[in-house]
C-alpha cells in the first residue's frame, strides 16, 4: 500500500494444515496469510515470508487440495483460486568420461526454471551460498568422493531468472 497499490490479506490453509472447507469457513481452518496486490491487468499473490520465490509464484506449501484463499477487504470476503501459474523445468547437459577403472569425470551444466529454479536457489541459500556444497548436495547428491572445480553460478540473486550452475567434476 505504501507503494501506491491496493493490497489485501488472503488467508489460506497450507498443505500441512489440511484442506479448507469453503462451504462453512471457520477461522480455525486458516494458518497462513498471503498478500494480494491489485494491478491494472489483474493481480498477483505473494508469500512475504518464503524466500526464493518470485512475484506471483506461491511456494508449494501454500498450495493445497482445491487451493483457494479467502481475500479479506473492507466490503467483506471472497474466495480466490491459488492455482500455480508456473511449472518447473530442469535441464542438465553433461560431457562425461568413464575411465577403465570406473572413474567418472567431466563437465556438468544445470539450468533450473520456475519451481525448479526456486528449489535450486533455496538450496543454494541454505548452504550459505557455497557453490561447491550446493553442487554436491543438490545436483550430484552422492556419498562418493567427487572433486568439484571451476564452478560458475548465475541467477542466484534474481528470483525471476533461471538458476544456472556449471562445474567440472572428477
Amino acid at each position: 500500500r505504501a507503494a501506491g497499490y491496493q493490497a489485501f490479506p488472503v488467508i489460506v490453509s497450507t498443505r500441512a494444515n489440511g484442506a479448507l472447507q469453503s462451504f462453512f469457513p471457520d477461522d480455525a481452518q486458516f494458518n497462513h496469510v498471503l498478500a494480494y496486490v491489485k494491478l491494472d491487468e489483474g493481480y498477483i499473490l505473494m508469500d512475504a515470508v518464503s524466500e526464493g520465490y518470485g512475484p506471483d509464484m506461491l511456494p508449494w506449501h501454500d498450495l493445497n487440495t482445491g487451493s483457494q484463499g479467502m481475500l479479506i477487504s473492507s466490503s467483506g470476503y471472497e474466495w480466490i483460486p491459488l492455482a500455480p501459474k508456473y511449472t518447473g523445468k530442469h535441464n542438465c547437459n553433461a560431457t562425461l568420461k568413464l575411465s577403465a577403472d570406473g572413474t567418472l569425470s567431466g563437465k556438468l551444466s544445470f539450468m533450473e526454471k520456475g519451481y525448479s529454479g526456486a528449489s535450486a536457489r533455496i538450496a543454494y541459500m541454505e548452504v550459505d551460498e557455497d557453490p561447491r556444497k550446493c553442487a554436491m548436495d543438490y545436483f550430484i547428491d552422492t556419498e562418493n568422493e567427487i572433486e568439484v572445480t571451476e564452478i560458475e553460478v548465475y541467477g542466484e540473486k534474481e528470483i525471476t531468472a533461471p538458476f544456472k550452475m556449471k562445474f567440472q567434476m572428477e
